[in-house]
């Protein structure tokens, strides 16, 4: 029993559900974190080496940044957006 559930970022709509009773019976700590710091990132970093993240990301070509930028300012935007250099 035990581990912490360390959200980090903030995806627009995202939500966390939790049985409570096995979340305490199991001590499960849920916490969140705005941009985590070094625990954290070795934590998910040693997560994602394990093939256990699951990502949302998009490719988009360097021309289609300012409609990148408007999602984000719209809270629109969902996951990352990887920009290509040569598309």
């Amino acid at each position: 029993p035990g581990g912490t559930l360390v959200a980090v970022g903030l995806p627009p709509g995202a939500k966390i559900e939790a049985d409570v009773f096995w979340t305490v019976v199991r001590s499960i700590t849920v916490k969140g974190s705005y941009v985590g710091n070094r625990e954290d990132a070795r934590q998910a970093l040693d997560i994602a080496a394990r093939g256990r993240v699951r990502t949302t990301y998009r490719v988009e070509p360097l021309g289609a940044l300012p409609d990148v930028f408007k999602e984000m300012k719209e809270g629109k935007l969902a996951g990352r957006v990887v920009l290509d250099l040569w598309k």
